[in-house]
């Protein structure tokens, strides 16, 4: 790795390897349309594939994980309070 301090500046062939090597990177990471970056440690970058159909992004002990969205009771009533409104529509 290369520092450089005031007043050095860093060449044009640094800054063109550096962008390559962010490039490659990134490129090297993505697999898939719908992938996601997140970060594995400070500097580090991992890939969180894309879920399935249906599936929602959630967080599971800390971390993004794609889940299930749990069913709906279709059941039950929506209850609403009694908002002044609702009074003029009964």
């Amino acid at each position: 790795m290369t520092t450089w301090r005031s007043p050095q500046n860093p060449a044009a062939a640094d800054l063109n390897a550096l962008e390559a090597a962010i490039g490659a990177t990134e490129a090297g990471i993505a697999a898939a349309a719908g992938d996601l970056f997140q970060a594995s440690a400070p500097g580090a970058l991992q890939r969180l594939a894309v879920g399935s159909n249906g599936q929602v992004l959630q967080v599971v002990g800390g971390q993004p994980a794609w889940a299930a969205l749990p069913p709906v009771d279709d059941t039950e009533d929506l209850a609403l309070p009694g908002w002044g409104w609702t009074e003029a529509y009964r």
